[in-house]
């Protein structure tokens, strides 16, 4: 199936809180990839093959548009963004390891 070309009218000036919502919605759902697949001991492309089609949309925008900048608001802090980063890794690997025991549990128990 051949995709449709749509063409939207934005202001300009709000063109860059929708790049910057485009990347932190992109953001959040490799957060949730991430918690969910390390909660079922899973892996899968799903959710990047989702955020390659945002990454693209972004690059098409900011190419067709000339505007660089993704406004983020509060996701403009670093410090902020980088402290859930780490806070998802920290659960994902929690996730990880109460499913491996689960797995190990289910394994004893079926001997």
């Amino acid at each position: 199936m051949k995709d449709e070309v749509v063409t939207i009218s934005l202001n300009k000036k709000n063109i860059a809180s929708m790049l910057g919502a485009l990347r932190m919605g992109s953001w959040l759902e490799n957060w949730c990839a991430g918690l969910t697949m390390a909660s079922m001991g899973t892996c899968d492309t799903r959710s990047m093959r989702w955020r390659a089609s945002i990454e693209f949309m972004i690059e098409q925008i900011k190419s067709q548009t000339g505007i660089q900048k993704e406004w983020k608001e509060y996701g403009e802090n670093d410090a902020f963004i980088n402290e859930m980063l780490k806070w998802v890794n920290e659960r994902s690997a929690t996730l990880s390891k109460e499913f491996d025991a689960y797995i190990e549990d289910q394994h004893e128990a079926s001997k």
